[in-house]
This record gives C-alpha cells, sequence and structure tokens, in this order.
C-alpha cells in the first residue's frame, strides 16, 4: 500500500489491523511510514481524530504518519497547519500523558537476538517535538513561498 504514497480510508483501516497484528506485521507497518506523501481527506480526519484513540501505540503512530506528512514540501499548507493545530489539541488532551512503549529487536554483544519492550517516553512529550520542528518547518515553506511568517 505505501508503494502508491498514498493514504487512503482503507489504508488506515489496513495500518489499524496491522498495528493489532503480531510483530512482524507491526514492525512492516511501522517501516512504511515514511512513505507517504498524499492523504484522503476522510482518511486524514480518522488518523486526527486516532490521536485521542484508547491505543496509545496506535495514537503515536498515526502521529508519526502525520508529521511525516507534514514533512512534505508539496503538501497543501493549510493540511499542514490542520496537524499542528492537531498536534496542539491532542497535546492538551490527558490521553497524551501516556507512555509509549515500542516492540524491538534487542541484541547485545555475544547474545541472541531477541524481541524486548523499550520504553519511548509520553506521547505527550513526542506531540511537542514534532509540534516545534514543524512549527519551523511550516514557517521555513511559509517564507519560501513569499508569504507573511
Amino acid at each position: 500500500m505505501a508503494l502508491t504514497r498514498h493514504m487512503s480510508l482503507d489504508t488506515v483501516a489496513a495500518f489499524r489491523t496491522a498495528m493489532q497484528d503480531v510483530f512482524y506485521v507491526q514492525q512492516t507497518a511501522l517501516e512504511t511510514l515514511d512513505r507517504y506523501r498524499s492523504v484522503d481527506q476522510s482518511a486524514f480526519d480518522v488518523l486526527v481524530t486516532s490521536l485521542q484513540d484508547d491505543s496509545v501505540t496506535f495514537a503515536y503512530s498515526c502521529a508519526r504518519l502525520l508529521d511525516t506528512l507534514a514533512r512534505n514540501s508539496k503538501l497543501d499548507a493549510r493540511i499542514r497547519e490542520r496537524i499542528v493545530a492537531a498536534f496542539t489539541d491532542a497535546i492538551d488532551d490527558p490521553l497524551s500523558n501516556r507512555d509509549v512503549y515500542v516492540i524491538a529487536w534487542n541484541q547485545k554483544q555475544n547474545e541472541e537476538k531477541a524481541l524486548t519492550i523499550e520504553w519511548r517516553g509520553l506521547f505527550r512529550d513526542h506531540l511537542g517535538r514534532w509540534l516545534g520542528e514543524l512549527s519551523g518547518v511550516a514557517d521555513l515553506v511559509r517564507a519560501g513561498l513569499g508569504g507573511a511568517a
């Protein structure tokens, strides 16, 4: 699906299913996030709503996807601004104060490779970092187009 570089409503549904599957399927889905460059309006709305999903893993993954989309210099500036607004709203939501954990490979020297659960920090902290970075990206894009900063 990521080969099309476009996120549709069906793609979001498939992504949600993948994030509830076994590690290898989750990992493959997560590895595709940086490939998306555009999004349907209906899929965008679901991604924004999913920032408050019961599953912090899915909310975090949707935020990563929105962050990736917002970094696309060809993305409509209005969509980028909506992503910034969605991150701002999500930070204020108590659900963003949840811990993010991911399953990852851990291979220490002279040991077998094993799956481990890694703590990535609070969801709110990730949103704040992405929001800060995107605010700068939005300003640069606006300045590059000759708009007001």
